[in-house]
């Protein structure tokens, strides 16, 4: 064009950096910050974001600036492509979600070795950063790994030294293989004192029990 500059360009991108998240991340985390500085557009008086394609393990959204993950299956491990697009100029990068690891689980007792439930995440929303008064939901991820179906199924969240108790089941069985999630919640106390307590979280059919325990913050 006159003067020597071109005219008609593309937008631009910044490379965006691959991501890697742990697996049962929570919804809301950040997988890319500022996502609307990353690129221009000289010839065009505004921009124009879009998360091109889907899946089925996970749903991205823009939340001002920064791009986050939500519904996040939390049985998922693996990588997948993202692909963005600034006026319709593409941009990828890579999100790996990186196995969880939680406490190891006992040997059972030869008479229950076929049956087993393996607990896959566990997570407690606001677990660093509860108020009194809180509704606090916990979720639970596990499958039956065993080699009979699961009947009678209960789960319960115990928090003993707030008399905290929430529980749900019996499920309806669980056959060799199945994942199933439930969510359970309880409410912190308006006067409860600010600190770490300890949660206790069973699995219970009455032929095989798993317990396992994580910690909740209640700050001021």
């Amino acid at each position: 064009g006159p003067g020597g500059f071109p005219t008609n360009v593309d937008a631009v991108w910044q490379s965006l950096s691959d991501v890697s998240i742990q697996q049962a991340s929570t919804s809301g985390t950040i997988i890319q910050e500022n996502v609307f500085s990353k690129c221009i557009d000289i010839d065009a008086d505004s921009l124009r974001f879009d998360i091109v394609g889907s899946s089925n393990n996970f749903r991205l959204a823009f939340v001002n600036d920064d791009l986050k993950i939500f519904d996040l299956d939390p049985f998922f491990v693996g990588t997948e492509t993202v692909t963005l697009a600034c006026n319709n100029v593409a941009e990828s990068f890579l999100l790996t979600v990186t196995p969880f690891s939680v406490a190891p689980i006992p040997e059972m007792d030869s008479e229950t070795s076929k049956l087993s439930v393996h607990i896959g995440s566990i997570i407690i929303t606001n677990a660093y950063d509860a108020e009194a008064g809180d509704i606090v939901p916990v979720r639970i991820a596990f499958k039956n790994n065993g080699d009979t179906r699961l009947e009678n199924l209960k789960a319960a969240v115990v928090i003993q030294d707030l008399n905290l108790r929430a529980s749900v089941g019996p499920l309806e069985d669980l056959p060799i293989g199945k994942k199933v999630s439930r969510t359970m919640y309880f409410e912190l106390p308006k006067d409860v004192q600010p600190g770490t307590y300890y949660v206790r979280i069973t699995i219970d059919s009455g032929s095989v029990h798993r317990v396992v325990h994580r910690e909740i913050d209640v700050t001021y």
